[in-house]
């Protein structure tokens, strides 16, 4: 009865501590992966149907990223490439790591990119993306620039139109010294006033001509609407377990270590001062 009594207290500790091994599992929270993720929310893909306006008079700029899921990792990731330079896109930067599956902890590899691509390419290419793979998530976002365009292009005007005036001003001999150092000052902080609007103008026809495109291809062993098998998760529990059994255990034992020398001390002592009260008690016999 006794034997039974201690196999059921133990089946009951293993159930328990499976239990906490998961919560304290490394390998679900995420600590074993060599670079951060990318910092995106998992929700469900959606599509945003406006791809950018095109009544006239507006200048759009278009962005979007589209977040993929495969289990055929590296053949999705030369079919993307492909399908990105078939329409005239070009992967600008790339970042490459892997994360860890949280219930076999098998590593798990991922790519971000980011393509730049002709803005009328843009609804296509993701058309096309979101057709062909499992997504996570998907979207395209675009905003009219036209009218801070036409406020830089007004500003350059009212630039140039003040330099003139600095210049005939400059060249005249009815102006005095104190004035034209005044108006050297003035023509400074125009031009530099002149040549941020400038670059300003460029980068946004830069970028109302080619959009910027995010996407990342993640390798999964189910996709997010899978759940994972019973096995998989009976797997996950023990392992995470073991993962804090086994510290535990070695800390225990390292901690006897260091007790040993003081439990060898306290029986000595013990057996002395016994020794030490009997050899007492025979003088007082005597």
């Amino acid at each position: 009865m006794k034997q039974w009594r201690l196999l059921g207290l133990f089946v009951m500790s293993v159930w328990v501590l499976s239990g906490c091994g998961a919560v304290f599992d490394p390998f679900a929270m995420g600590s074993n992966v060599e670079e951060s993720l990318p910092d995106y929310t998992w929700q469900e893909a959606y599509e945003t149907a406006d791809y950018g306006a095109d009544e006239a008079g507006q200048e759009v700029v278009v962005s979007g990223f589209a977040e993929v899921e495969s289990k055929q990792y590296s053949q999705t990731l030369d079919e993307l490439r492909t399908l990105i330079q078939s329409y005239d896109g070009k992967v600008t930067s790339q970042d490459a790591s892997h994360t860890f599956d949280e219930y076999t902890h098998q590593k798990l590899r991922w790519t971000h990119f980011s393509v730049r691509i002709p803005s009328d390419q843009v609804e296509t290419l993701l058309t096309d993306i979101q057709e062909k793979y499992a997504l996570r998530r998907f979207a395209v976002n675009s905003y009219d620039v036209g009218d801070e365009l036409a406020t830089d292009e007004k500003r350059l005007a009212e630039i140039a139109a003040r330099m003139a005036e600095i210049d005939g001003a400059l060249a005249s001999e009815d102006v005095s010294s104190l004035e034209k150092s005044t108006l050297r000052e003035e023509q400074q902080d125009l031009e530099l006033e002149q040549r941020s609007l400038v670059q300003n103008i460029e980068e946004l026809r830069k970028d109302v001509a080619d959009a910027q495109i995010d996407v990342s291809v993640f390798e999964v062993l189910r996709y997010t609407d899978e759940s994972a098998s019973l096995g998989h998760q009976f797997q996950r529990a023990f392992s995470g377990f073991f993962s804090f059994a086994i510290p535990t255990l070695a800390l225990s034992l390292v901690s006897l270590f260091f007790v040993i020398p003081y439990i060898i001390v306290a029986v000595v002592t013990y057996l002395l001062v016994r020794k030490l009260l009997r050899w007492v008690k025979r003088k007082e016999g005597d």
